[in-house]
């Protein structure tokens, strides 16, 4: 069992609650359903099992169940988590599994009324994405020693999240089959279990056709049950870990000599900011994004407009005065 935080009426942010005995049955339950006909990806059903497994804790730990549980429990939890620190998006997220898993129940007739439906949710404050500026990218891109074979598989992978603008999670999941380099696209599965396509610059194009014809030729070396097929791989056949690739972005930037921070969505982020300020169209790079909402997409304008902003308020002669 995972011992209890100091102060148990306000834990610390990330500690954990006592853990259950063993997963409830209802949980196991609801995380097939995510799989089967939810089609949630299994990072989101990685995180709505720990967030599930941590409320099971809290209940337990006060003599309560998911049978039990009342909205104002659910709020009493929530406001701990609150104030121990917990930030607002992770709160959101709590709150997003618990009227998930409750809503489940209710149709499944394991419960009678949901106690989280009326919960409200916490207000997020929208956050400017960060996002490398072009000179960065560029000398992120020009950072691995092409003459090494770890190294062009890096600059193939990085050039890839560049050019793609895909998540860390979807890059890792290309496959072979899936990626047409003489029409430069790629087949890619999102959020959701939506399928999309993605295109490849020039450049990307080239440095993935050398790493397939000579590094990953040579890991893979006819174990491709091990590979599963997928583009990138690690120096031992196996597909990149999500973790293997913030090393990779991490160590380029640090070669790069960018000093600040950088991780494998400032691509992302990266990617949809310039195609922005190159004039592309909001739905069009919702489309290649892969966002459900075009509203998660219009976070980038902000980011067009504070940089507008900047330029009018540095050049206009009117706003120096």
């Amino acid at each position: 069992r995972i011992s209890p935080a100091p102060n148990p009426q306000y834990p610390a942010p990330n500690a954990q609650y006592p853990a259950p005995n063993a997963q409830h049955p209802w949980v196991a339950e609801f995380l097939r359903y995510l799989a089967v006909e939810a089609g949630l990806s299994p990072n989101t059903r990685a995180a709505y099992r720990r967030d599930l497994f941590r409320l099971q804790g809290w209940l337990d730990g006060r003599g309560l169940s998911f049978q039990s549980a009342t909205r104002e429990h659910l709020g009493d939890y929530l406001a701990q988590a609150r104030a121990a620190g917990a930030p607002e998006t992770s709160r959101a997220r709590y709150l997003a599994s618990m009227r998930m898993f409750f809503r489940f129940l209710v149709s499944e007739r394991r419960l009678e009324t949901d106690p989280a439906a009326a919960l409200e949710r916490p207000r997020l404050a929208t956050r400017a994405p960060r996002f490398l500026t072009r000179a960065e990218v560029e000398s992120l891109l020009h950072a691995p020693d092409i003459r090494a074979p770890l190294g062009l598989r890096d600059a193939a992978l990085l050039e890839t999240l560049y050019a793609t603008g895909a998540r860390t999670s979807e890059t890792c999941g290309m496959t072979l089959e899936a990626v047409n380099l003489a029409q430069r696209f790629a087949r890619v599965l999102g959020k959701g279990a939506r399928e999309r396509i993605v295109f490849f610059t020039q450049r990307a194009t080239s440095r993935i056709a050398d790493y397939v014809g000579g590094p990953r030729r040579e890991v893979d070396n006819g174990t491709h049950g091990r590979s599963r097929g997928r583009l990138f791989l690690s120096v031992r056949g196996r597909p990149l870990s999500r973790e293997t690739v913030w090393r990779i972005v991490a160590k380029a930037a640090r070669d790069a000599g960018i000093a600040r921070p950088i991780s494998p969505h400032m691509l992302r982020h990266s990617f949809a900011t310039h195609m922005l300020e190159n004039g592309a169209e909001v739905r069009a790079l919702q489309e290649l994004l892969g966002h459900a909402s075009i509203t998660t997409t219009q976070v980038y304008i902000h980011v067009q407009a504070a940089r507008l902003l900047s330029v009018h308020r540095r050049f206009h002669p009117r706003a120096r005065a």
